[in-house]
């Protein structure tokens, strides 16, 4: 069943070594079910922590992985497998995710924060244009907006392959970018 309603994204991106090294992930989430995925997210995190970030989990990352694989969250991974600059992989993945966000109608998008923000609103800028629908804002990484954890989790379970890769990989959609 397709989903109905506004769509939300949180993004985030994933290093990795090797040939995939470089994704971005576009977690999307019908409005009306932000409130209760959130609960559940914050249900899922470890004992002790503010937050999930798989790099952390541990012990608990499979519970985790198959927590959120129940959640209704779709994910739009960019995997750049041109040999560049990370701001360069950066910019190549930003300008196709937001090409794509735009075409789905997504209304609102949060991205992890970083000391690139300044640079990221530049390209999407160039992709939405100075006056946008897709309203977009970057937000830290902590526990202030859990449903930012899930592309973390979403890329960190793909990139691990295995099990991770198996649990998340009906919610995922993946695009290479060259």
């Amino acid at each position: 069943m397709a989903p109905s309603g506004p769509l939300h994204a949180f993004i985030d991106e994933s290093g990795r070594p090797g040939k995939n090294k470089f994704m971005l992930c576009a977690a999307t989430v019908v409005s009306a079910d932000i409130s209760d995925i959130r609960a559940r997210l914050l249900e899922l995190r470890p004992r002790g922590s503010s937050r999930i970030h798989m790099k952390n989990a541990g012990k608990d990352a499979a519970r985790i992985i198959n927590g959120v694989a129940t959640l209704e969250a779709h994910s739009y991974l960019y995997v750049v497998q041109k040999s560049c600059l990370t701001r360069e992989a950066r910019d190549l993945a930003l300008t196709r995710v937001f090409e794509h966000l735009d075409d789905m109608s997504v209304r609102r998008a949060v991205i992890e924060s970083c000391n690139q923000d300044h640079e990221d609103r530049k390209i999407i800028q160039s992709v939405l244009g100075s006056d946008p629908e897709l309203e977009y804002v970057h937000e830290p990484a902590g526990s202030e907006n859990p449903l930012l954890w899930i592309p973390d989790i979403h890329a960190w379970a793909w990139g691990r392959k295995g099990e991770a890769r198996k649990a998340i990989e009906h919610r995922i959609t993946l695009e290479v970018l060259k």
